[in-house]
């Protein structure tokens, strides 16, 4: 059973035509019987929020996914950061 936080979806649109990026969350505790299951439901998100303001870019990702890529762009900076200091 996975445990999920809740999603982000984000159109990135064109704002050069005037279609600025939108952005949705959802939260909750969403829960799935396995790894086949939340990514139905993901497509299932694309699509619904696509009818809204897609150009085929719609992304759904989980809340879980965006704090890992934050932590380690985080340890990427740091470590970066490390390496000035050295240098």
């Amino acid at each position: 059973m996975l445990q999920i936080k809740g999603f982000r979806i984000h159109a990135p649109q064109d704002p050069g035509v005037g279609m600025y990026p939108i952005n949705w969350e959802l939260t909750g505790d969403f829960y799935f019987e396995g790894k086949a299951h939340l990514e139905e439901f993901r497509e299932e998100l694309r699509r619904f929020f696509a009818d809204y303001a897609d150009d085929g870019r719609t992304k759904v990702r989980t809340i879980e996914e965006e704090e890992e890529e934050d932590r380690r762009a985080e340890e990427m900076e740091k470590a970066d950061e490390e390496e000035r200091k050295k240098g």
